[in-house]
């Protein structure tokens, strides 16, 4: 039985597996120009504010324009083109250097940028569990329908961009996410239950179990409930779950635990015995035992590490890239 989730299921799902965002470089390229972009251990998402060219990943190529979205697998090398009479190469590595405000520029040109494109990291704190993305195969270029205001988010980020300020970060995380939303919100509401970013949700009946997991992560879930909650079998459930999600629906709830006392730490006051019974374990220590396996911390020092927590700078991958590039020259100014 296939079927998408409702917009309710998708809230939770989306809430549930933490989909965060950190924006982090600009992608700068002029015609004739190719940026090879190595594998990085993260899904990136591209939007497209200006021009048009071609992905190029696996021996495939995907065209893209102005006010496309590129969501790319972790662990994939890609190459973003701007045809031209002749094509020279550069490494990201190898033309990097700061933009603005913990953001990094990545440049292909000679001289002003044919396409402009805003990259940032789809996170899950902790990286515990499954990830929403985490099914993803093969980049995916998508166009968003025409009566969807992205095209104004996209404008005013690339105008946002060519006159950095203070917060432009900031501001162009936000603005990305609302252009990562309207795409799933869209995808949601086709037919195709293939559709690249929902295809994990494609089973209805999986998706009302997870949505009990997220609805209330401390309750007493056992493999055969959950299986009930579907109105499937148990060993069809177990076997549909770990194909979907690539995760034992025991290991989804205990991510799901995890991730809501990770929430719950960072962003509130409640004693860290409250916040085990909450999320549904029977001690303090047992607790503990397992948030530290996850996230390599106890919940105190989890907790005194994020109230502490403020880094503007780019993600360790992208420090790496900076550090083993050539001497970096200043990012040229985005023109619009």
């Amino acid at each position: 039985m296939a079927s998408y989730p409702s917009p309710l299921a998708l809230d939770r799902l989306m809430q549930g597996f933490e989909v965060g965002l950190d924006s982090f470089a600009i992608c700068q390229v002029g015609k004739g120009w190719r940026l090879v972009v190595p594998a990085v251990p993260r899904v990136l998402l591209h939007l497209v504010l200006k021009g048009e060219g071609a992905l190029d990943c696996g021996g495939r190529r995907a065209a893209f324009r102005q006010h496309d979205i590129i969501i790319v697998p972790r662990d994939v090398e890609k190459s973003i083109v701007v045809p031209g009479r002749e094509i020279r190469e550069v490494v990201a590595g190898q033309s990097c250097g700061m933009f603005t405000d913990g953001m990094v520029s990545f440049n292909a040109m000679a001289g002003s940028a044919d396409v402009v494109l805003a990259c940032g990291v789809l996170t899950a704190p902790g990286d515990v569990g499954p990830g929403l993305f985490d099914h993803l195969k093969e980049p995916l270029v998508a166009s968003l329908d025409p009566t969807e205001p992205l095209q104004a988010i996209m404008d005013f980020m690339l105008s946002e961009l060519s006159a950095p300020r203070p917060g432009t970060r900031v501001v162009t995380e936000c603005l990305m996410k609302q252009a990562l939303v309207l795409l799933l919100r869209q995808q949601m509401a086709r037919a195709d239950v293939s559709a690249g970013l929902l295809s994990a949700f494609g089973d209805v009946r999986l998706t009302r179990a997870v949505t009990a997991v997220l609805e209330q992560p401390g309750a007493a879930h056992t493999v055969s409930s959950l299986a009930k909650t579907a109105g499937m079998s148990r060993s069809a459930f177990a076997s549909a779950f770990r194909d979907h999600y690539a995760s034992t629906p025991a290991e989804f709830v205990q991510a799901v635990r995890l991730r809501t006392a990770a929430h719950l730490l960072k962003v509130g006051v409640l004693p860290v015995k409250v916040i085990a019974a909450t999320v549904g374990y029977a001690s303090r220590s047992q607790f503990s035992r397992a948030f530290r396996g996850a996230y390599g911390v106890d919940p105190t020092g989890y907790r005194a590490r994020e109230a502490a927590f403020e880094d503007a700078s780019p993600p360790q991958w992208a420090r790496q890239q900076i550090s083993r590039s050539a001497p970096t020259r200043p990012s040229s100014v985005l023109t619009a």
